[in-house]
């Protein structure tokens, strides 16, 4: 490294965190010099647990006017952010996390101010971020502002809603490309006096009605993702065909605790482009196999990502309820969750058939004949991720060294994730035929988790040995100590990370 050219070096620093960046600094003068030059430091994280109150002068003085995103959590008006603000004209990226009235107000207004170039602002739990007065000078100084991001999880931050007004509000989001508003019960009194918005093309909200939702939805004629958050979805055929309106929806995110499965088909028959599809219902209801299977057969051709997330849902398809049900040929992306506990492996498994190209899949429900079956017929995976390993055993991954044996194709897998393992599947023994098998050798990321109480350090060296290209490794529940971990980390010669937390 001390031979490389500066201009090299500083590429190669180029592609490194700010914590990185931080280590680097302290190796030598020469690497001080080199990793503080401003140029690389363009985005920043400030943490008031850390920050000092001169901080802000420091990084005024160092950045100037080099920095493009800053995130800062949890400051307080004697961090004095608008002080760092004020000089970073070039700013195109600001997020606020667990801010308080004045100082996130003071923050934004400043951005008003003087960052014209500001794209994104993304207010996190910060009570009453917007202000008249902050509002104002956005519309003034930032005209090519595109996402407002203003999202509560806190009930007070809900409970107190915007000192904003609502006209100023709604002026601003009419010149948004994305808007995404958490806490629906400050927002509703805006959104149902909304004008049109023709450059709206992103929207997210959660706790809102359907009903309530279908006027401003229909004032933005351009938009391509919907991401909603509900208690009940789709209560009467009237808002489903008004909704259904929207054609060119691309992406449809549904996250509902009551869903009315009967009622999805017939909106997935009127969103002929949508390419992103995600369904979750987390009350404890059961899902109809007609319905369910209605719900497949309805998929646009074009749909390149899935996810159905059901308590009680039953994907077989009985006689008497349509022809069979197919997936997209051109799925990318499936997630399936709420498998009966017999599902039917074998249906299962026709259904996976329909799309070849799968890369990315995860499921809730394996076993021990399924394991293999699945990596044997998806040729193209990359990424399989298993929620509930609970009735797995060793012979699960004793099938997968037999794949090499059998001469069957395996995919090129680069992470496996394997969550709530048993005692049972997690030996030493079975990590030693994991690791032995064809899918181990291109592994890049590698979680195993519930109880990884039995492995030893022979599993370490197993690991290391089968998977070459690891980057990434996570154990829940294992009893490893730092010796053991550091000398695995030595085994590669690339940087390894590894987490070794309790049970999950």
């Amino acid at each position: 490294l001390e031979q490389l050219p500066e201009e090299l070096l500083t590429q190669i620093l180029s592609e490194l965190d700010q914590t990185s960046l931080g280590r680097c600094a302290q190796l030598s003068r020469r690497w001080r010099r080199l990793a503080t030059q401003p140029r690389l430091w363009r985005k920043i994280r400030i943490d008031g647990r850390t920050a000092d109150a001169e901080l802000m002068e420091r990084l005024r003085d160092w950045l100037g006017g080099s920095v493009r995103e800053i995130s800062a959590c949890g400051l307080t008006a004697e961090h004095r952010l608008p002080l760092l603000l004020a000089a970073s004209a070039s700013l195109t990226c600001l997020r606020l996390r667990d801010m308080d009235q004045p100082p996130a107000q003071l923050a934004v207004t400043e951005a008003g101010r003087s960052c014209p170039g500001l794209l994104e602002l993304r207010l996190v739990d910060c009570r009453n971020g917007l202000s008249d007065e902050s509002l104002r000078c956005l519309l003034t100084g930032c005209p090519r502002l595109s996402l407002l991001q203003m999202d509560s999880r806190a009930a007070a931050c809900d409970a107190v809603g915007w000192s904003c007004s609502q006209q100023l509000l709604a002026e601003q989001v009419c010149r948004l490309a994305s808007l995404s508003v958490r806490s629906w019960s400050s927002a509703a009194p805006m959104l149902r006096d909304l004008p049109e918005c023709p450059l709206l093309t992103s929207f997210a909200t959660c706790g809102a009605e359907l009903s309530n939702l279908l006027t401003p939805l229909s004032r933005m004629p351009e938009l391509t993702d919907l991401r909603l958050r509900c208690r009940n979805w789709c209560r009467s055929a009237t808002d489903l065909q008004l909704l259904g309106g929207a054609a060119r929806l691309r992406c449809l995110r549904i996250d509902s605790r009551f869903v009315d499965a009967a009622s999805v088909p017939p909106l997935l028959a009127r969103l002929p482009q949508l390419r992103s599809f995600r369904l979750k219902s987390s009350a404890r209801v059961f899902v109809l196999d007609c319905h369910a299977c209605a719900i497949l057969r309805a998929l646009p051709a074009g749909l390149t990502d899935l996810g159905l997330s059901f308590e009680h849902a039953d994907w077989s398809c009985r006689a008497g309820v349509g022809p069979p049900a197919v997936l997209p040929p051109n799925l990318r992306r499936l997630r399936l969750e709420g498998l009966p506990p017999r599902a039917d492996q074998l249906r299962l498994m026709e259904l996976l058939a329909s799309c070849p190209g799968l890369a990315f899949l995860t499921l809730d429900l394996c076993t021990d004949d399924l394991l293999p079956a699945l990596l044997s017929r998806l040729p193209r995976l990359h990424c399989l991720r298993l929620t509930d390993c609970s009735r797995l055993t060793h012979q699960a991954w004793a099938n997968l060294r037999e794949l090499q044996s059998l001469g069957a194709a395996t995919p090129d897998l680069h992470e496996l994730r394997a969550h709530r393992c048993s005692r049972r599947s997690l030996t030493d023994e079975a990590l030693a035929d994991l690791c032995a098998s064809p899918v181990a050798r291109g592994l890049r990321r590698l979680s195993l988790s519930f109880d990884c109480s039995q492995l030893t350090a022979a599993s370490l060296a197993s690991i290391a040995s089968g998977c070459p290209l690891l980057t990434r490794l996570v154990l829940a529940g294992s009893g490893f100590g730092q010796a053991d971990l550091q000398a695995f980390r030595l085994s590669f010669e690339h940087c390894v990370t590894v987490t070794n937390h309790g049970p999950l």
